[in-house]
């Protein structure tokens, strides 16, 4: 499994008899409890099941683990099942896109968005920092969910065919990410 944290991810894996006879399976030992649920389903009795293994949403790091069940088979009386997850820590501030490029023909007007939200429970504010685009792009800023969302509108300036390219830079009131830099270039043809 692998995530962000506070996330929940689902996996899902199946086991199937191998052999002419029904098939059970009996939970054994599971030393991910604090950590993980699992639930085994029977699909088609005695011959196919499907466990779904599904996190307990929390903070940042790994862990591994076994389940492991005993079947009614004693070519392989006991099946391991290997877990392992990582969860990164949730970025203070998401981005998307990350970068904008902007393309036309001269005297085209081309408008792009990007979306920034907050990472976590606390509000973020924005507020330009500096922008060094002035005459060949305009932008936007609206906050669409107070505290939370943001979308940024850049349209640029209909001029001759040129290249371009600069940078739009946020302050935020996030010490882990004080500063947003958005890259910009402008391809008019």
């Amino acid at each position: 499994m692998r995530g962000l944290e506070g996330q929940s991810i689902t996996k899902v894996i199946q086991v199937r008899a191998g052999l002419d006879r029904p098939l059970t399976l009996i939970p054994a030992k599971f030393d991910l409890e604090e950590r993980v649920r699992y639930k085994i389903e029977e699909v088609e009795r005695g011959r196919r099941f499907k466990i779904q293994f599904t996190n307990i949403p929390g903070p940042h790091g790994s862990y591994r683990g076994t389940l492991e069940l005993k079947t009614n088979y004693p070519e392989r009386p006991v099946i391991r099942i290997p877990i392992s997850a990582t969860f990164r820590e949730l970025p203070p501030v998401h981005v998307f896109p990350d970068r904008i490029t902007m393309k036309g023909v001269a005297g085209q007007i081309v408008t792009k968005i990007v979306k920034v939200r907050a990472g976590r429970d606390e509000p973020l504010t924005l507020e330009v920092s500096t922008f060094d685009l002035d005459g060949k792009v305009n932008y936007r800023i609206e906050e669409t969910e107070p505290g939370k969302n943001y979308v940024i509108y850049l349209t640029n300036i209909p001029g001759p065919a040129e290249v371009f390219s600069g940078t739009l830079r946020l302050k935020t009131n996030y010490s882990r990410e004080p500063v947003i830099a958005i890259p910009i270039r402008g391809i008019f043809r």
